[in-house]
């Protein structure tokens, strides 16, 4: 039997065994919900919109739609495209005027979503994910603004007439570093990377365009006063929410950051970020947590203490919470032999993730996001494991994902 043959089998046996175990543990009438897609257990538990279960869609369903984009459309009702939106997508070339907005992408995902009755957050914020030009180390702060506003206006004008599918958008994302990283400095001080970023510093420009970087801190920073604290924000940030403020009232927005960790340095200087924000006059309506993790993140009792309380602070501040880019990662894709082990180790870090957030429904809005549906490899190596596997086999964590659905939903009946 060849590998691929076998790792088919490892996965098949593993889901027959584990769906075998659920039916027989629990009563009759959770059972038959069990066999639902996702978001028929959301309709079903979840239907006064105080938490939204999705996945992110892929840009190859756009070019090519095949059996995993059918699949991703019955299982759920909520829907991140993950790069249709995004400023390296609608503007490869400069986007200062010389290039055409390209919104055709976004447009389908878009329609798509009204299509199959889903809502979309919109993850094309000003972040590390921008073009080339932008990264260039020769842009002035005036010719990244110009994008900047250029973008920003587009999107946001375009995400207001369809405010019917699109209830979020991202308006920022990794601000911050998040790891330890060096750069040539926030005004392109330098011309090699040996600027250090601090894992809660906000990120900055790096040497050439091939590399991980922020540029918009380039456009500088205001120094401002919030809580009795003195505060430097950059003015991408600002400017970003102030255009989405004022273009997409219908649209709830979300500053999305990062870390395998919650991080309590980064966050309390979001926290202040936002809070500044709201001051003068901005909206920001919820904080998104991507929660790329490494599996047995939950072992680790500050992991879970942490983030419940950032979905406290959220609730308690009137903000929405979302785990936005949910999936549990692992050095190596294991071999079919320790692929048993590996399934369940994955479904116990989605399941205590997954059970933080449902415990906090009702006391505010939260949603969480998986990213992508299914499983998918870097270049390094490194699998992340989604609530399928590559070829649309429910995993593990599928399963204990829709138990914990059915079990906190019945709860709030």
């Amino acid at each position: 039997m060849s590998k691929s043959n076998l790792y088919k089998t490892a996965v098949v046996v593993i889901a027959i065994l584990l769906s075998f175990s659920s039916l027989n543990a629990k009563p009759k009438k959770k059972c038959k919900d069990l066999n639902l897609p996702i978001r028929e257990i959301m309709d079903k538990y979840y239907a006064d919109g105080q938490f939204y279960f999705g996945a992110s869609s892929m840009q190859k369903y756009w070019n090519k739609p095949d059996k995993l984009a059918t699949q991703f459309y019955k299982e759920f009702s909520y829907n991140t495209p993950e790069n249709s939106f995004k400023i390296s997508t609608v503007f490869n070339a400069d986007g200062t005027g010389t290039d055409r907005y390209k919104s055709e992408e976004y447009q389908y995902f878009i329609e798509q979503a009204r299509k199959h009755k889903q809502v979309i957050r919109a993850h094309g914020p000003i972040s590390p994910q921008t073009n080339n030009w932008s990264k260039e180390d020769k842009r002035t702060p005036e010719e990244l603004e110009a994008l900047l506003t250029r973008f920003m206006t587009l999107l946001s004008i375009d995400l207001e007439k369809n405010k019917d599918v699109v209830k979020w958008m991202d308006v920022v994302n990794e601000s911050f570093t998040g790891s330890n990283q060096t750069g040539i400095g926030y005004n392109k001080q330098e011309t090699e990377d040996i600027i250090p970023y601090r894992t809660y510093d906000w990120f900055g420009p790096r040497k050439g365009v091939k590399k991980w970087e922020n540029p918009w801190s380039a456009m500088g920073f205001d120094t401002v006063q919030i809580n009795g604290q003195t505060l430097d924000i950059p003015k991408h940030i600002v400017k970003s929410f102030r255009i989405a403020t004022d273009l997409a009232p219908g649209v709830k927005l979300i500053w999305n950051d990062h870390g395998k960790v919650i991080n309590p340095k980064l966050y309390d200087k979001l926290k202040l970020s936002v809070q500044y924000l709201r001051s003068q006059g901005m909206r920001v309506d919820g904080i998104g947590w991507q929660a790329h993790v490494d599996m047995g993140w939950e072992k680790d009792p500050e992991n879970i203490q942490n983030l419940e309380n950032l979905i406290d602070w959220c609730y308690q501040n009137k903000l929405e919470f979302h785990i936005t880019e949910l999936d549990v990662t692992i050095s190596q894709t294991p071999d079919a032999e320790k692929l048993v082990n590996t399934r369940a180790e994955q479904a116990a870090t989605f399941a205590a993730m997954t059970e933080v957030v449902l415990k906090k429904v009702g006391k505010g809005a939260a949603g969480l996001n998986v990213w992508t549906m299914y499983d998918h490899n870097s270049a390094t190596g490194t699998q992340f494991s989604g609530l399928f596997d590559k070829y649309g086999i429910p995993t593990p964590a599928y399963f204990k994902v829709k138990e914990l659905l059915i079990k906190y939903g019945k709860m709030r009946k």
